[in-house]
C-alpha cells in the first residue's frame, strides 16, 4: 500500500496557498513513510525541503517539494532521503 507525507502552505494573509498542490495541500506518496512533518524550510528558488521521522525507533527523512507541490522526484528516492 502507499502512504503519504502532507505538507500545507500559507500565503502571507494566513490562508493555504491555492496555488501549492491541491488548495495548498501538497501530498508525497511513499510505500513505507506516512508521518508528520517536523520542520521545512522554503529555499530560495520557491521549493520546500521537510524534515520529519517515521518508525520505531525514529527514523529521519527529508522530502523536497517543488514550488507547486508536486515531489522532486529528482533527488533522492522519488524526492525521499531516508
Amino acid at each position: 500500500s502507499v502512504r503519504t507525507v502532507t505538507a500545507m502552505r500559507y500565503d502571507s494573509n494566513g490562508q493555504l496557498d491555492a496555488s501549492f498542490g491541491s488548495g495548498g495541500i501538497a501530498f508525497a506518496p511513499h510505500p513505507t513513510i506516512s508521518e508528520d512533518i517536523d520542520a521545512g524550510a522554503r529555499l530560495a528558488n520557491g521549493t520546500i525541503v521537510a524534515a520529519g521521522r517515521f518508525g520505531y525507533p525514529d527514523r529521519p527523512f527529508l522530502v523536497h517539494f517543488r514550488e507547486d507541490g508536486s515531489v522532486a522526484t529528482e533527488i533522492g528516492d522519488a524526492g525521499f532521503v531516508v
